[in-house]
Order: structure tokens, then sequence, then C-alpha cells
């Protein structure tokens, strides 16, 4: 198995490589699924950080004795959104 970061670091050496064995060359292909799985996993940290940030902020509401029905709303919607990520 192809490490990932030699791919991203030297594609055109894996490119000369896969010539070589006469195999398909998909490695621009695998930059891109790479890249698009990369984008997702940074998305998803950022909504757990807005989450976590939020669940702070309810915890503290609670505690003065004021609504969170808002926050908790919208925070339910955060996590369909990284269920769907």
């Amino acid at each position: 198995m192809i490490d990932i970061k030699l791919i991203r670091e030297n594609p055109e050496l894996v490119n000369k490589g896969l010539e070589n064995k006469n195999d398909k060359n998909r490695v621009d292909e695998i930059l891109v699924l790479d890249s698009e799985r990369r984008e997702k996993l940074q998305l998803v940290e950022d909504l757990k950080a807005k989450r976590n940030s939020a669940s702070q902020e309810i915890g503290k509401l609670k505690k003065a004795g004021e609504s969170t029905d808002s926050i908790m709303a919208e925070m339910k919607q955060v996590s369909l959104m990284i269920l769907k990520v």
C-alpha cells in the first residue's frame, strides 16, 4: 500500500512507478478524493467545536435560570449536519 502522504507530496514519482508496473494511473483521482475527505473532516471538526462551545453556553444559561430552547434547537441541527457529512 502506498502512503497517502507520499502521493500528496510526490504525485509524479507515484505516477512514474505505476507506469513502470503497467498499472492504471489513478493518482489524480486519489488526490481529489483525499482533498474531499480532508475538507469534510475539517467541517466536522468545526461543527463539533461549535457544539462544544454551545454546550458550555447552555450550562451557563441553565445555571442562570434562562431559556436554552433556541440554542438547543440550533445544536440539534448542528448534530444532524455532523451525521450527514
